[in-house]
Parts: C-alpha cells; structure tokens; sequence
C-alpha cells in the first residue's frame, strides 16, 4: 500500500503539471516501464533447468483438492476479498459523497 501513496505523492504535483492531462500521465509513468522492461529482457539470462529439478517439482506438486482445503489459503482470499470490498468501495464512493456534503472539487 506504501507503493500507491508514493505513486500519488509523484503523480499530483510533479506529473500531472507536465502530462497536462490524466492520458499523459499514464504515458509519462508508461517510459521507465518500457525502459526496464527492456533491460530486464536483454540483462536477464536464465539458464534451462536440469532435469532433475524438473523431476523434483514434478513430485512436490499437489493436487487441487489438497489446495482447496488449505484453511491459510481461504484466509489469505477472505482477507484480500475484504480489502478490494474497502478499498474499491471507499475509492469509488467517497469522492461523490464527499462532492455532496459540500466539499469543492479541485
């Protein structure tokens, strides 16, 4: 979450002046992604793997029913369905309801 207040603590007051439209920001944020992006495919040189380490995944592999009743697992994607629930729900609702009780839109 620290990754999202940086990205607007960047993109309000030092972006956005020079896109000059919220589509220009995503273009401007768009040129260091391609760049890595880029260095990340000619740096990034991975060996194939034996095959005995294919042979070892192979046989630590599960099942999707023993997956399914991971209890950590069915935590983990309560948790995460309760904050997309909080963040989508006050992300989307709060900017109206906050335009309604009288606050000004910049």
């Amino acid at each position: 979450m620290a990754g999202i207040g940086l990205a607007l603590a960047i993109t309000v007051p030092i972006i956005y002046p020079f896109a000059k439209s919220y589509h220009g920001v995503f273009y401007i944020w768009a040129v260091p992604l391609i760049i890595a992006t880029i260095l990340w495919w000619i740096l990034v040189n991975e060996p194939p793997c034996p095959s005995t380490e294919i042979e070892s995944e192979k046989t630590l592999s599960l099942g999707l029913k023993q997956i399914l009743k991971n209890r950590t697992l069915w935590l983990l994607a309560f948790i995460l369905l309760l904050h997309n629930i909080f963040f989508y729900t006050w992300s989307g609702w709060l900017p109206t309801y906050l335009l309604h009780k009288g606050l000004v839109q910049i």
